[in-house]
């Protein structure tokens, strides 16, 4: 019979500590750390740049293009993540009606000029007359913060043989 009072002991002392911090607020809480294939003993994948700043949904046309005049008839879109503390800026271009792309760059210009080459790009991979790409190029760490600092001073473009000055153009941010 006394071990039924030590194992009713060992119940109740169970319940008191399993309700303790039960209604403990979760930013008092221990952080725990994991670490993975991709990570590091943070927590944060080593693949994923903590401060990239994100220009998404950049329209590409031909009439942006300057002086002019790009392909009409194409159009397409690109991202570009800025991360200066890696030393590199990503980006996915994709883009529809122009025959095949041969180059593609980020200048540095507003709207209404055309600019010098300050980051050279992979050109779409074209199929038909669309094409994607999806990559990084390495650039200056004071390049990047530039960009980041005033992106409507900058444009992406796409190049190909019948516009080699540019087929379709699109402008990091609106002024």
């Amino acid at each position: 019979m006394t071990r039924r009072p030590f194992t009713l002991g060992l119940v109740g002392v169970a319940l008191v500590l399993g309700a303790c911090g039960a209604d403990q607020d979760p930013a008092l809480e221990v952080p725990t750390t994991t670490t993975t294939d991709t990570g590091d003993a943070t927590g944060t994948p080593s693949d994923v740049a903590v401060d990239e700043v994100a220009l998404e949904n950049i329209p590409l046309t031909g009439a942006a293009e300057v002086p002019g005049p790009g392909d009409e008839d194409g159009e397409g879109f690109a991202n570009v993540f800025l991360q200066p503390s890696e030393g590199r800026i990503c980006y996915d271009i994709n883009v529809n009606g122009i025959d095949g792309a041969t180059a593609a760059h980020i200048h540095e210009a507003g709207p209404d000029a055309a600019g010098p080459v300050v980051v050279p790009l992979e050109a779409p991979m074209m199929e038909g007359d669309g094409g994607s790409v999806d990559a990084c190029a390495e650039a200056d760490a004071a390049l990047i913060e530039r960009i980041e600092a005033d992106p409507s001073a900058f444009y992406l473009n796409v190049h190909n043989d019948d516009h080699p000055q540019g087929a379709l153009r699109g402008q990091l941010a609106s002024s």
